[in-house]
């Protein structure tokens, strides 16, 4: 398993990378996810996340022959993304934006129940309590 320390919170791990993926996608993949760092916690947890481009095996039939998975793990929540696509590049990069999109979901949902709870509290303290 080759490790990638980024310079923010989130350590990348490319593991079981067939040895058919150039170098430069991993690179590029890297950089990515790196980006996502800022919906991982907002830099306040350390997070890691897990790569894997494999070859499809019984794909002869197939036009999906590799397929990218991305595990984070961030703050006690594990977020996964997986995507089988004809080359490697498009399965790491299909891999990212579904990844990126469900992080994006779990991001926005953390940031309405705060400001939900926020409002609760504030109306609580000026004595004025109505349901948010």
């Amino acid at each position: 398993m080759e490790k990638k320390r980024n310079k923010k919170h989130m350590e990348i791990y490319f593991k079981l990378i067939h040895q058919d993926v150039p170098k430069d996608l991993l690179a590029r993949t890297e950089k990515k996810i790196a980006r996502l760092d800022k919906l991982t916690g907002e830099g306040k947890f350390e997070a890691q996340a897990y790569v894997e481009i494999t070859k499809v095996t019984g794909s002869q039939h197939s036009e999906a022959a590799w397929r990218a998975s991305i595990n984070v793990d961030a703050a006690g929540d594990r977020f996964h993304a997986e995507a089988s696509e004809a080359t490697p590049e498009r399965a790491a990069d299909r891999a990212v934006r579904e990844l990126e999109s469900e992080l994006r979901t779990h991001h926005a949902r953390g940031r309405s129940i705060h400001r939900k709870e926020n409002g609760f509290w504030k109306s609580l303290m000026q004595n004025d309590f109505r349901s948010p």
